[in-house]
């Protein structure tokens, strides 16, 4: 389509040659290349960022599809992303105002067995970001329901040029599996009392010893029904 023309202007008349016209209508050409070319290069840019929209869709549905949760912190240790199964897990989704030393508080993170918050140097997903990539399943997620045992994993994420961008971790819910490990570690704790024992007198107080060690208890008392 005709969209304007060409022209060149002086201040005195003038003849212009065959090589002048043939020069103005390279010049033509060349304004017609370059608009040209601009038409298209915005075209492909358009073309590539739908198509970069709908890869990003598909990803984040398959993030949101998977049976652990996912959580992202970008460089500077603010929360980015977290799927549908983290939300959750946590029993929120992401408080961007959050940092790396507010993660534990914010999140409801403990150490295992313990009122006491996780400590932000131990966190996987932090660690991450200091290019380490790390496993632990010694946290615990107080919720309003109880506490919930997890396991982590996390990553730093890198881009072309080597620099970390971003820290990505996956966690699931480990809790009926730890129960069922300090069950079987109490059953055989007491078997072995009970094996090495003279007598269920001398037993009683031993079991209740090997029930509070392996439960992590502090105290521990035995009722005898008369």
């Amino acid at each position: 389509h005709m969209i304007g023309t060409l022209c060149i202007m002086d201040r005195i008349p003038r003849e212009l040659t065959e090589a002048d016209k043939q020069l103005l209508r390279d010049l033509g050409s060349w304004a017609h290349a370059e608009i040209t070319v601009l038409h298209l290069l915005r075209k492909e840019v358009a073309t590539t960022r739908i198509q970069l929209q709908e890869t990003e869709e598909i990803f984040y549905k398959f993030l949101n599809g998977l049976p652990v949760g996912v959580f992202v912190l970008d460089a500077q240790g603010k929360p980015f992303y977290a799927n549908q199964t983290a939300e959750q897990l946590l029993g929120q989704g992401i408080n961007a105002e959050s940092g790396p030393d507010k993660l534990a508080d914010d999140y409801h993170v403990y150490e295992e067995g313990t009122n006491h918050e996780y400590p932000v140097h131990k966190m996987p997903i932090v660690r991450a970001l200091q290019g380490m990539s790390t496993e632990a399943e010694d946290l615990e997620i107080h919720r309003p329901d109880g506490s919930m045992s997890v396991q982590v994993w996390a990553t730093p994420i890198y881009n072309q040029h080597g620099q970390i961008t971003h820290a990505i971790a996956a966690f699931q819910d480990i809790t009926t599996r730890k129960r069922t490990e300090k069950r079987l570690a109490t059953q055989h704790a007491v078997t072995l009392v009970l094996s090495e024992a003279r007598n269920l007198a001398d037993a009683v107080p031993k079991i209740l010893h090997a029930v509070c060690e392996t439960m992590n208890w502090a105290v521990g008392t035995l009722w005898r029904v008369d």
